[in-house]
Formats: C-alpha cells, sequence, structure tokens
C-alpha cells in the first residue's frame, strides 16, 4: 500500500500465496464515505479472491481475508486476471462481480478449458466453494443484428436463500466442454 502523495510504503500485505502468481486489477471500497479507502478487492492468477481490510488509521492492525476460490466444476481453480466490480442491493449488502479466464500466456487462446461469471455476497468470511452459491445457466444464444446474445434463467422467488452469490458457467446450450 502506497502513499500517493509521496510514493512511500506505507504497509507491505503478504498473502502467502503461491509463486507464478500476481493480483488483478484492483477495486478500492470506502464504506464509511470519509475519504479514505476501507477495503480492496482483487483476484489472481489462482482463483483467489482477495479481500484486503484497510480500515484501521493504524496499518499495523490491516489484514486480508480470502473471500473465495473460483474453480470449475472438476475443482480447477480458474484465474482471475481482469477486474472486480463492486455494487450493492436494495438491502445495502455488498457484492463482488468477476470473471474468470486468463489470455496472457502462449497456451491461453488455444485453452478450452470453461471460465465463469461471478456475484459473491462480501461476508467478510471465506465462501468455501460452489455449493454455497446458486448456479444460474444460459438457456439460450442467438444472434441479434449480428451480434451474439444470450439469454439466462429467471430467478425464482427465494431461491438465493442460504445462499453467498451465484455463478454462470460460460458455456452454450446444451452446454458442452468449452464453448
Amino acid at each position: 500500500v502506497l502513499d500517493l502523495a509521496t510514493g512511500a510504503v506505507i504497509r507491505t500485505i503478504n498473502t502467502g500465496a503461491s509463486s507464478n502468481n500476481g493480483l488483478s486489477g484492483a477495486r478500492t471500497f470506502d464504506e464509511d464515505k470519509d475519504g479514505d479507502v476501507d477495503y480492496v478487492f482483487a483476484g489472481d492468477f489462482n482463483g483467489n479472491v482477495w479481500r484486503f481490510n484497510l480500515s484501521s488509521s493504524n496499518p499495523a492492525s490491516w489484514g486480508f481475508t480470502r473471500l473465495f476460490t473460483a474453480t470449475d466444476a472438476g475443482g480447477t481453480a480458474q484465474p482471475i486476471t481482469g477486474g472486480i466490480t463492486l455494487g450493492r442491493d436494495e438491502d445495502f449488502n455488498l457484492w463482488v462481480f468477476f470473471g474468470t479466464g486468463s489470455y496472457l500466456t502462449s497456451g491461453d487462446p488455444s485453452s478450452a478449458a470453461v471460465q465463469t461469471w461471478y456475484g459473491l455476497q462480501d461476508s467478510a468470511t471465506t465462501i468455501t466453494g460452489r455449493a454455497q452459491l446458486r448456479q444460474r445457466k444460459i438457456v439460450v444464444t442467438t444472434t441479434l443484428s449480428g451480434v451474439k446474445v444470450r439469454a439466462f434463467e429467471k430467478a425464482v422467488a427465494g431461491d438465493m436463500v442460504g445462499r453467498k452469490g451465484w455463478y454462470i458457467d460460460l458455456v452454450e446450450p446444451p452446454n458442452p466442454p468449452g464453448t
């Protein structure tokens, strides 16, 4: 964490994640609206979504939580190389949105690995896996005015009870692998 005015290092936070890793574009959040960053969210190449808590005025008290590890249906970690988006729902719960995938190494363009779009409720505790999320599906794909479009299944009242978010595997119906 750097002081923007001086460039001085305020604090280095090491998650202990493995080598050959790196953070995606980070997203900051000012929960108390005082102009200071309270939380930072970022993904990494190993599929981890990190929540850095910078809310204390004492940098020595800053810490982090692994909010989630994105994996495909077979349990293989999904890289997060794009940025994270944050939003609030009607109850003012904070949500973390991101997609998986990589286009950074030589094998990426030919990869047929299924990638996923996630929406996670930020509860400051680790979401242990897909079983805690509601799966959503792409139910139809078509072309509209020369542009490929998709439609998602409708949510059903109450289907998110006990869930900490949702995910959509980016596959076309009838869901062949790697599409």
